[in-house]
């Protein structure tokens, strides 16, 4: 069974780990005068290497923390720009329903579902509904937080490309949240808005008001970031259940089109944009997984043992039995 993406440093492990088993070789060789030969033993010179996954490696306490507020400044970072792209983009209400108006014509005119149908056929059950506003809340930010500290506890060498992934995918939604504001179905006529019918709404909270750019709905970074958690904790985890972690990006997905929170493209372009976001950083992985075990070979190339046959004179220089420098 895989342990493993082939786009990850779990590749690196196993390789390392069959590096590390030198053998030792003997070779005949000539050493001194005439047809006299001397067995000469060449070992390998191997540096043991660490344990890939990061919670093995052995950290001090001082880098720990270093790397803790390092990633900790990175993603307040990417939180400020989130913020400053709210600021800019959260208040053209008359062109993101334009466009809006626009993205309803265009599914219609490709024959994709309609969010509205979805969403009528399910009014009827409340449950269902105040679960999907409860999951739109409670599984965006808190549960993509506690998987980045339980890649940055368990598995911390694999955390930058899962930081740089999560940056890149957050950082081009926000770029195309500048560029094309698009008000959510739940602010169109003849859609709900779950939350203020039913409860749970996440926008009629001071704090989270805000920060919340609410005509930024295309692409949707509730699904972006479902996906890469996903994607991650399959390439991450070696647990045979590791599949199952699909199961969030498929609710999220139905959960914001049920809220009216997002159409159906913006669902496609998150999905685009992360799988875009995979393959370009990850297999810049792989290059660099392919380097280190290059180099980890280079280090555990054999080295040349002195025989014991020979000693140093005073001038440090290699002698043999008699006395006479080694040619």
């Amino acid at each position: 069974m895989s342990e493993g993406p082939v786009f990850f440093s779990n590749a690196l492990e196993p390789a390392l780990a069959a590096e590390s088993a030198g053998q030792a070789i003997k070779a005949q060789g000539d050493c001194g005068n005439g047809d006299s030969r001397a067995e000469v033993k060449m070992t390998a010179q191997v540096r043991p290497p660490g344990k890939v996954d990061g919670h093995r490696h052995p950290v001090s306490g001082r880098s720990l923390a270093f790397l803790a507020a390092k990633d900790a400044l990175a993603l307040l970072g990417l939180w400020a720009i989130y913020t400053l792209v709210r600021n800019l983009s959260g208040n053209d209400l008359t062109a993101a329903i334009a466009h809006s108006n626009g993205i309803l014509q265009l599914q219609n005119a490709l024959g994709m579902p309609s969010e509205a149908v979805l969403q009528t056929g399910l009014l009827g059950h409340p449950q269902v509904v105040r679960a999907a506003n409860i999951y739109y809340m409670v599984a965006h930010f808190p549960v993509t937080l506690m998987f980045l500290v339980w890649v940055w506890l368990r598995h911390r060498a694999h955390f930058p490309i899962v930081r740089n992934t999560l940056i890149l995918v957050t950082a081009t939604g926000l770029a195309l949240h500048l560029v094309f504001p698009l008000a959510p179905p739940r602010m169109l006529p003849g859609f709900v808005d779950t939350g203020v019918v039913f409860g749970q709404s996440p926008y009629f909270s001071e704090g989270i008001a805000r920060t919340a750019n609410q005509l930024a709905a295309m692409p949707s970074l509730h699904v972006a970031w479902a996906l890469l958690v996903a994607l991650s904790v399959v390439a991450v985890a070696k647990h045979p259940a590791r599949h199952l972690a699909f199961i969030h990006p498929a609710i999220t997905t139905f959960v914001v089109v049920l809220t009216a929170n997002h159409y159906w493209t913006d669902v496609i372009v998150a999905v685009v944009l992360v799988l875009l976001a995979w393959v370009v950083l990850w297999r810049r992985e792989q290059e660099l997984v392919a380097r280190a075990i290059a180099k980890e070979r280079r280090l555990s190339a054999p080295r040349l043992f002195v025989p014991l046959d020979y000693s140093q004179n005073r001038n440090h220089q290699l002698v043999d039995a008699s006395g006479r420098p080694r040619p």
